[in-house]
């Protein structure tokens, strides 16, 4: 029996984008699938491209609360067994979900999610792969993730629009921390690994669109104090509050809240006018981004461990 795929997609001010990413998600070859928008609030023409839809989709419309608010709203509003989230101007292949289901059924319920590659398109027609981008180097095309939190303590992997989550575990990580208004996706992804090994796709099966993100991604680098500081806020979360398996993983997490905390100190330094502590601030960011290279090169970089998945009750290794 297939089990009904909640996805959830938020939306502010996206009139013009969101019937693609709703289309895409229309057209899934798997057939069990609920959609629902949530309208965070739009001032354009959104609720006019929405309510064409008819009962296509589930509409929902509340007040401007940021793109985690609106994630959890859809949650609440959702019934499936598996839940999917996907931005207002990206999209999904047809057999996006299809795959991911699949991969979900063969493995254990102690799997909290199947993540699959997603294509980055840039405006400028430049074309990366997110897997590419984190150094995340799968040797099956498809099959089980074993080391997720080791990898994502170190850095950060694409996935609100690439994830296909089991519902008790993200109502037991609490959803989206509606705190945060950058990385929050790092911060529930990072939470659900802390869970158990992942299902994943190498393929892209998601597109990734630029536009608006990529003004967003460039405030964010051009004020990077805000940036570290949800850095800092996640890895001490995390650190405090979660049950950490293990000791490396933890390392690796002590190690980047140290990295985002020296940061912060640099842009403090840095903001502060004067040659000395701007020089000091130049010395601080110089060294971090000089020991963050050889830490990718180095033996202690943590690369994904995979293995085949084979079964409900297990992996087969090597």
């Amino acid at each position: 029996m297939n089990p009904l795929v909640s996805v959830i997609i938020p939306t502010f001010n996206r009139a013009r984008v969101v019937g693609r990413a709703i289309d895409s998600v229309l057209r899934q070859t798997y057939p069990c699938v609920e959609v629902i928008v949530v309208d965070d609030g739009s001032a354009d023409d959104t609720a006019e491209v929405l309510q064409a839809y008819g009962r296509a989709i589930v509409y929902v419309r509340q007040d401007n609360a940021g793109p985690s608010a609106a994630r959890n709203r859809g949650v609440r509003e959702s019934t499936g067994e598996l839940v999917a989230f996907l931005d207002s101007d990206d999209a999904w292949l047809t057999t996006k979900l299809e795959r991911q289901v699949a991969l979900l059924q063969r493995a254990s319920e102690q799997v909290p999610c199947c993540l699959c590659n997603t294509l980055m398109r840039t405006p400028d027609a430049k074309e990366e792969s997110s897997f590419g981008i984190a150094w995340l180097e799968m040797r099956e095309p498809e099959g089980l993730w074993l080391n997720p939190a080791a990898v994502l303590a170190t850095r950060f992997v694409l996935f609100c629009q690439a994830a296909l989550i089991r519902r008790p575990f993200l109502l037991q990580c609490g959803g989206f921390d509606e705190r945060l208004r950058l990385m929050e996706d790092h911060d529930l992804a990072l939470r659900l690994a802390l869970r158990g090994p992942w299902a994943f796709v190498r393929e892209p099966l998601a597109v990734w669109s630029g536009g608006d993100k990529l003004s967003l991604s460039a405030a964010a680098m051009q004020q990077p104090a805000q940036l570290y500081q949800s850095i800092e806020y996640i890895d001490r979360k995390v650190l405090e509050h979660e049950e950490i398996p293990d000791d490396s993983i933890r390392k690796y997490l002590e190690w980047d809240l140290r990295r985002a905390r020296r940061r912060l100190w640099a842009e403090r330094l840095g903001a502060s006018g004067h040659v000395l502590p701007r020089l000091g601030a130049w010395g601080i960011t110089g060294w971090d981004q000089l020991q963050r290279a050889w830490f990718r090169r180095s033996r202690s970089y943590p690369r994904p461990e995979t293995a085949p998945l084979v079964s409900s009750c297990g992996v087969a290794q090597g």
